[in-house]
């Protein structure tokens, strides 16, 4: 009935929230697995017509266009979902809520681990700069689904991962975690599911932003990224693969090529896997999305050496 109202009476939502927001976050220790599954449901679509998904948020006043266009490329950065006014209320019990999920992500119960994910995974969908400072409380948790046999819980953790990184705020979160995070990604690369391993390709593109925010801040933890070349390498001379993967690493060496593109270091392991990409875009089904990617490099704000023989 909560669920039903709340998307049935968008005017109401400033009297619903905060009366039935905090006694949600209670029930989450719900003892009935098929309640709690309820109450974990019934949050989710409070999170969800929290915000607007068809609109940005212009949490910026005079410093706006300036936020938005903070970062290595010169194209603004995508700006999370719109919040409506009552977020607010969910907002300020998204601490409580994130540490109650803590626990329930800890749960014996695998259907309750994988509804404590899903709720986590939309949260980071509709809240993600929110959700970002609690990171490192549910990290273990999150690396933890990585490597489960479900590939359900997979796919939510690396979901989760990338609209959290796409949305980035405070890059040390990213660059504390990258040593933890990027060998299991690289791991989910050569996963039998090809979903997850489209997914684990997308946070690949996107964690490499905040590992380096700026054209000056290259951090100690990018180096990290070397390994993936080989990995992507893979990807774009193979002809046997799903098309959805082939995007995707498309889309994650452009996005390796625009951060890295002028370091030495990387120099050799991107001048590999030029000859892939160029036959990437010859070929007709996969020329749009190189294209893409090949845009994204020319819109790094640091000289990206290697583009010069594309």
């Amino acid at each position: 009935v909560l669920a039903a109202m709340v998307r049935g009476l968008p005017d109401k939502l400033l009297e619903i929230y905060p009366a039935f927001a905090t006694p949600l976050i209670a029930r989450f220790q719900e003892r009935e697995e098929s309640v709690k599954l309820d109450v974990f449901s019934t949050f989710a679509e409070m999170a969800q017509t929290a915000v607007i998904k068809s609109q940005s948020s212009n949490s910026t006043s005079a410093n706006g266009s300036a936020a938005c266009t903070m970062g290595i490329s010169e194209v603004p950065r995508r700006q999370p979902p719109k919040e409506r006014p009552a977020a607010q209320h969910l907002i300020a019990v998204l601490p409580q809520c994130i540490a109650q999920l803590n626990k329930q992500l800890r749960s014996k119960a695998p259907k309750t681990r994988q509804g404590a994910l899903s709720l986590l995974r939309t949260l980071s969908e509709c809240v993600p700069q929110h959700v970002e400072p609690n990171l490192p409380q549910v990290k273990d948790e999150l690396v933890r689904a990585m490597k489960e046999r479900n590939s359900n819980m997979r796919l939510d953790a690396l979901v989760c991962m990338r609209h959290l990184s796409e949305n980035y705020a405070t890059p040390q979160i990213y660059q504390e975690l990258a040593p933890l995070l990027c060998p299991l990604l690289f791991q989910c690369c050569n996963d039998t599911y090809y979903k997850s391993i489209a997914q684990a390709l997308r946070v690949i593109g996107s964690i490499v932003y905040p590992l380096r925010p700026g054209p000056d801040a290259p951090s100690t933890q990018l180096s990290e990224m070397l390994p993936v070349f080989e990995v992507l390498r893979g990807k774009l001379m193979a002809t046997d693969i799903d098309q959805e993967v082939k995007e995707s690493a498309l889309e994650a060496f452009g996005h390796l090529m625009a951060c890295t593109g002028d370091l030495p270091q990387f120099q050799a392991s991107l001048t590999n896997c030029l000859p892939a990409f160029v036959d990437r875009i010859k070929n007709e089904v996969t020329r749009t999305t190189a294209i893409k990617a090949l845009k994204n490099m020319c819109c790094s704000k640091v000289r990206v050496a290697p583009i010069s023989s594309v």
